[in-house]
């Protein structure tokens, strides 16, 4: 996604705290520029052939033309099954936003991502909770894991590891400079091997080798499974008319293969971290900390290691 470029959905009935005087000089948000929804049709015509405005732009493509032709806050209506979608593009108003969103904050995105999780692999997404998630399950998730992700002592752990990462990472890109000390590869595809090997060495307790000459089979089918879930998720969750909600369509399957994927190299790797434990006297990584707790511990390591792998 373009740097300063990200989209929101905003409710417009949730409550908010705001200072006393921008509230009472806001706009109604009925008022909040758009394009224009008809009857019946609303604004699902934009994303059709030939005659849509708005049709087959990726998510940044999509943001980019509304803030071009309505300004920095955007409203999106008229889309079946979906509410309202607003979109900001100035940094102070994301900076609103979060500042505003409370103790439960509601991010109700990435809804075939929380169908996988509710009804096609629901073990142990709906047990301890998970990225997609709302309200107190949510939070009870992200602070047992920030507990250990934030902790200074677990961080500093890590420090060694992480830079002698990003040293490879360096050295590989040295490699790979032409004549004119630009890369002839992928850069962005560069980028994504390093944040796959720091996601290795910090949640996972392993060097996937992205950084070698050749990738291995499985940091491929990684980068794959990662790649394909991205592609789909937009016409998924974004596109109009959601045909998945109905029947698996083509990009459904591909998501669902990617995740099903994913969960499978996650819950090897807690595994290993399992039978480590049995002969181990101390325990010391942040994955070990989570499946020493148990049952409970094991599924929430899973499923960030999952979350990690998406974000």
């Amino acid at each position: 996604m373009a740097a300063g470029i990200k989209n929101f959905q905003i409710f417009p009935r949730r409550t908010v705290t705001t200072r006393y005087s921008e509230w009472e000089n806001a706009l109604p948000f009925e008022q909040v520029p758009g394009p224009k929804s008809f009857p019946i049709i609303g604004n699902v015509w934009r994303f059709l052939p030939i005659i849509g405005d708005l049709y087959k732009l990726d998510t940044t493509e999509l943001h980019v033309e509304l803030n071009r032709k309505f300004g920095d806050i955007v409203k999106l209506d008229g889309i079946p099954g979906k509410g309202p979608l607003v979109f900001l593009s100035d940094p102070r108003d994301l900076a609103k936003v979060f500042h505003s969103e409370g103790e439960y904050p509601v991010r109700d995105a990435m809804q075939s991502t929380k169908y996988y999780r509710e009804h096609v692999h629901p073990h142990p997404y709906t047990k301890v909770g998970h990225l997609v998630d709302q309200g107190c399950k949510w939070k009870k998730f992200r602070t047992r894991v920030n507990q250990l992700m934030m902790k200074q002592s677990n961080i500093d752990m890590y420090q060694e590891a992480v830079t002698e990462v990003t040293n490879d990472f360096v050295h590989r890109i040295l490699q790979v400079r032409n004549g004119s000390n630009e890369t002839d590869k992928d850069f962005i595809g560069e980028l994504r091997k390093w944040a796959l090997e720091v996601l290795g060495v910090v949640v996972l307790d392993h060097r996937f080798g992205c950084l070698q000459g050749t990738l291995s089979r499985e940091a491929q089918e990684i980068m794959k499974a990662v790649e394909n879930f991205h592609q789909v998720t937009y016409s998924l969750d974004t596109q109009p008319l959601p045909l998945w909600q109905y029947f698996s369509t083509s990009d459904f399957s591909i998501m669902v293969s990617a995740l099903d994927h994913l969960h499978g190299v996650s819950e090897e790797y807690v595994a290993r971290a399992e039978q480590r434990l049995q002969t181990k006297e101390e325990i010391r990584s942040i994955l070990e900390k989570l499946v020493g707790q148990g049952a409970d511990g094991k599924d929430v390591a899973v499923v960030l290691a999952v979350d990690m792998f998406l974000a």
